[in-house]
């Protein structure tokens, strides 16, 4: 966040090698390895870093987009330089303050431009990030070892933020301590927020007690209206969650002051008894921090002695809060090293877990979800086969409509022959006359009876026809829908039903002509004269009656056979149509069906070899930490 993080490793290492401007300047992290065996600074690159840095400083020569860099005057002279081809090659080693500190500057600026050209994650493509291996005397009697700093980018770079997120999020999952650095004049700075956002997973997964943090750039407070020391940690420690009882981790820190005073240290350290102030550019920047008049500056520079300078600048370095920074950081590496080598694997280890064990459980729900969905649709197709059974069962209930006929006829012949026998009772009259008036009386009702029959039997029989004449899908309730249905899976028409045009005519029972019969005889009336008695013939009324009422009902048998005959024929073809559309779409169902039950079943065998494998990591990784903890134990 440009809050002075190189500046304060600058003042460490008592030297200016990691470049730092006003500005972002950290684009890729650089390791600073403080190690009391290295005698003088010097900046190591990979080999495959330095084959990297090549391809990227060619696509940065073959780009033409130079106006994407206007108005970064330092990104644009490095531009111009790298096209022109002027540019110096990149090689392994680095020796001495300045050849380090352009190194660096030109690494940075390169990786800088290249992701303003919109290159392919420049930063992202180096893995192995530059070394920089400098001599460090810790003060103590006691033995440290080698402390590794990784200088990272800020994010408060609004077009390079994603990308840098990402870099430095790596590195805090490698780290086994995090020191932030903020920028005191941009407290209330969003990037804070941001900072906190990138902290929180390394915080997870190492322990807010390896979280400290650090305040620059002090000493432009301003007593008036600016925090106190108190209210900064507050703050700070409500910003990153660092709890009150560990307030003590906040440090306050004035990094320029402590460079200006390690670099005078380190120049009377080399020049000795000969250091002279006035001549020394270091004395004299470290004199312009301490005096702002420019007339009292100039007076000091010519009065003061080394030794007065030395005394000065110890002060200084000590009032910096950079030597209270290392204290607290490098003490609490010392007392609990192997607590925190410990805890810190055991968090990843925890944490690589929980993520494999995350991992499987979005995977093994994304299984189940499928292989659920794969049961789902094989439940809906048996569904669906067995209402197209169901279905193909009822073609042949479509028949039923024609083969009404015969019924109806052998219904009218039973009511009419009832009506029929009901003709009884015969009477002796002694004229024909009478006896043919009785005939007549006693068969008129019976006739009106059997042309009803005949108007209820045409009706039955024409309302059949007219049934077929409707969807005898719907009438043997067929689903049509399930007929669209299948005619659709199988990119077929639906069967169109019979279009039937029959009709059945009226038949009238008419007149009929009744012989009648009867039977004489003679009887003395009572003046003894000989009477002739005539007597009803009924038997002789009922079987012309049955006769004629017989062949009316033939005439509507024979219509009924003829429509029944071409109903059927049509029927039949309409039935078979049907079937064997219902019968193609079972068999495409069944397939369908069984290939749902083979994928769920391998989707339950992947997620069961899925489970095996988890199990197989988990005892694989249990194995390493074991192995791991037994080593620090040995070790301790």
């Amino acid at each position: 966040m440009s809050a002075g993080k190189s500046t304060i490793v600058n003042a460490i290492v008592g030297a200016d090698l990691l470049p730092s401007r006003g500005t972002a300047m950290t684009t890729l992290p650089t390791r600073i390895v403080l190690d009391p065996a290295t005698t003088a600074p010097v900046l190591r690159l990979a080999g495959e870093t330095v084959e990297v840095l090549k391809q990227i400083s060619g696509e940065v020569a073959a780009s033409s987009q130079r106006e994407v860099l206007t108005g970064r005057n330092q990104l644009l002279s490095q531009f111009d330089v790298i096209v022109s081809g002027a540019a110096e090659a990149w090689r392994a080693e680095y020796h001495g303050s300045a050849a380090i500190r352009d190194a660096l500057t030109r690494i940075n600026d390169l990786i800088r431009i290249a992701e303003y050209l919109g290159g392919n994650a420049p930063g992202q493509r180096i893995q192995q990030l530059p070394s920089l291996y400098v001599p460090y005397d810790s003060g103590t009697d006691s033995d440290v070892g080698r402390v590794v700093l990784v200088d990272t980018p800020g994010n408060d770079d609004r077009v390079l933020e994603s990308r840098l997120t990402g870099v430095v999020a790596q590195q805090l999952a490698q780290a086994h301590m995090v020191v932030v650095v903020l920028n005191f004049t941009a407290m209330d700075n969003t990037a804070e927020g941001k900072i906190r956002d990138l902290v929180e997973p390394a915080v997870r997964d190492l322990g807010s007690d390896k979280l400290f943090a650090v305040v620059n750039k002090v000493d432009a407070r301003r007593a008036d209206r600016d925090l106190d020391e108190h209210g900064v940690a507050a703050f700070v420690g409500m910003s990153l969650g660092i709890p009150p009882e560990r307030r003590d981790r906040i440090v306050e820190t004035k990094a320029l002051w402590a460079l200006q005073a390690s670099r005078l240290l380190a120049a009377l350290d080399r020049a000795g008894d000969q250091f002279d102030p006035r001549n020394d550019p270091t004395a004299q920047e470290f004199l312009s921090g301490l005096y702002t008049d420019e007339v009292e500056r100039d007076h000091r520079l010519r009065a003061i002695t080394p030794e007065e300078l030395r005394i000065t600048a110890e002060r200084r370095w000590i009032t910096s809060g950079i030597p209270q920074m290392l204290k607290l950081v490098l003490d609490h590496s010392r007392l609990r090293l192997l607590r925190t080598l410990l805890d810190s694997s055991l968090r990843r280890a925890d944490g690589g877990l929980h993520d494999l064990a995350e991992s499987v459980r979005v995977t093994t729900a994304a299984a189940l979800r499928a292989a659920q969905e794969a049961e789902t649709q094989r439940a809906d197709l048996d569904q669906e086969l067995a209402a197209t059974t169901e279905s193909a069962a009822r073609v042949g209930e479509i028949e039923r409509f024609t083969n009404d006929g015969p019924a109806i006829i052998q219904e009218a012949l039973a009511r009419g022959n009832a009506v029929i026998e009901a003709i009884r009772g015969n009477r002796k009259f002694k004229s024909k006359r009478k006896v043919k008036d009785f005939i007549e009386s006693k068969s008129e009702y019976p006739r009106q009876r059997l042309q009803v029959i005949l108007d209820e039997t045409q009706q039955a029989l024409s309302e059949r026809v007219r049934q077929a004449e409707r969807d005898p899908a719907a009438d043997s309730g067929l689903n049509g829908d399930l007929a669209q249905r299948a005619a659709g899976h199988l990119s077929r028409a639906v069967p169109e039903p019979p279009a039937v045009n029959g009709t059945i005519g009226r038949v009238e029972l008419g007149w009929v002509s009744i012989r009648w019969a009867w039977d004489s005889d003679e009887k003395e009336n009572e003046w003894g004269d000989t009477e002739k008695r005539y007597e009803s013939d009924l038997y002789s009324v009922r079987k012309t009656l049955s006769r004629v009422f017989g062949e009316k009902v033939e005439q509507l048998r024979q219509q009924a056979a003829a429509n029944t005959e071409a109903m059927n024929r049509q029927f039949a073809e309409y039935a078979g149509a049907m079937l064997t559309l219902l019968s193609d779409y079972e068999a495409a169902l069944i397939a369908q069906r069984d290939e749902r039950a083979r994928t769920a079943a391998r989707q339950r065998t992947e997620i069961a070899e899925t489970g095996r494998q988890t199990m197989d990591d988990i005892q694989a990784r249990r194995g390493r930490i074991t192995a791991y903890l037994d080593h620090l134990s040995e070790l301790s």
